[in-house]
């Protein structure tokens, strides 16, 4: 079961707080920067996973070796 989230979390999140030690930044399957991320509104998530080390690697290869996170936004 996916958690929610709080809206205190995700602001946290688009000041850039947990950001700055993720490799790849996951957004509905495809990938993204920074700047999308900020653009995000907290109300338009879903769930948001963090993936390290082997479970990262697993899913994402080499570009998953220093972390990812995946953002889910709410279908429309």
């Amino acid at each position: 079961m996916k958690k929610k989230l709080s809206k205190e979390f995700l602001v946290s999140l688009n000041c850039g707080d947990i950001f700055e030690y993720a490799y790849d930044y996951i957004v509905d399957g495809k990938e993204v920067t920074e700047k999308i991320i900020a653009e995000i509104k907290p109300d338009d998530v879903d769930s948001i996973n963090v993936l390290k080390e082997v479970s990262a690697t697993e899913k994402y290869g080499k570009k998953g070796k220093n972390g990812v996170i995946e953002i889910f936004l709410k279908k429309k």
